[in-house]
């Protein structure tokens, strides 16, 4: 038995048996904005803190470069001060980095969690009646978001801090003021934020999109309908409203939510198991 035939049994069996609901079109799920907002404010407030944790070796530029410039850095009171002052960030970047895969986890659950609450819509519209799913591959989803969010998080500390190493290095070879090197020690700090919220949005876009796919196929729904917003990048447009299948020769080259700053839905199409549930085949419109 196929997925597509064991879901059209058990619509069959509750449409018959069991309180159904009007069919109608089927909705887009709604993206879980509320979650990516919440994830950037963790990311970014990280950010904050390793910003905080230099706060120190900024205030004390002016005594480290007079002091160094008279000496050799590494073998001056200044120099150890500064390497003291990168270990602190250093270590506020490996607490994070404790943690992230925790926070990321929890994260992915809550996304996990809304596109089942958006797809109970789906499958109510267009069948009438609740489907149940397993989710057997959702976990194994959910583990390689907070995996690669935790490594994407170190690494976002680990590279800020090293540039923060090179400015203050390069600002001593090249004789800068201690206020310019403060203020591209602060600018850097401004692009991991920005890296951060782009972080957040790229990657619970791609997990919803994925669990979303998962979910789909699970209950063998084999095609979708392109949902693409009207600022959609032309390669996207040019598929909007256009029904793909997931596999085979037909499908894309890449899916809804997956392509870096996507916000394309996949809007599943129950054709096959309307009609294999003897409830017709109509087709379907975008709301």
């Amino acid at each position: 038995m196929t997925p597509a035939d064991a879901t059209a049994r058990h619509v069959a069996f509750r449409l018959t048996y069991a309180q159904t609901t009007p069919r109608r079109a089927v909705p887009r799920a709604q993206s879980p904005t509320l979650i990516e907002s919440d994830y950037a404010r963790i990311l970014v407030g990280w950010v904050a803190q390793w910003r905080a944790s230099l706060e120190p070796l900024v205030q004390s530029l002016p005594d480290l470069l007079a002091g160094a410039r008279r000496h050799r850095m590494d073998d001056t009171e200044q120099g150890r001060r500064l390497r003291a002052a990168l270990e602190r960030g250093r270590y506020a970047i490996a607490r994070h980095a404790q943690i992230a895969d925790g926070v990321a986890e929890r994260t992915g659950r809550l996304v996990a969690n809304h596109q089942k609450q958006e797809f109970a819509k789906q499958t109510r519209a267009a069948l009438g009646v609740d489907v149940p799913t397993l989710d057997r591959s959702v976990p194994t989803l959910v583990g390689h978001f907070a995996h690669a969010n935790a490594q994407r998080i170190q690494s976002l500390g680990e590279n800020a801090l090293a540039e923060v190493g090179r400015i203050v290095g390069d600002g001593f070879t090249n004789d800068r003021t201690a206020d310019e090197i403060a203020a591209d020690i602060h600018e850097r700090f401004n692009v991991a934020e920005s890296y951060a919220r782009r972080l957040a949005h790229d990657q619970i876009t791609k997990l919803d999109a994925q669990v979303a796919r998962a979910r789909h196929e699970e209950l063998g729904i084999v095609t979708f309908r392109w949902f693409a917003y009207g600022d959609a990048r032309p390669s996207h447009l040019v598929k909007r409203d256009r029904i793909f299948p997931y596999r085979g020769s037909r499908a894309p080259g890449f899916f809804p939510g997956e392509e870096y700053g996507c916000r394309c839905k996949a809007i599943p199409v129950f054709d096959e198991i309307r009609m294999k549930a003897g409830i017709g085949r109509g087709r379907q419109r975008i709301v």
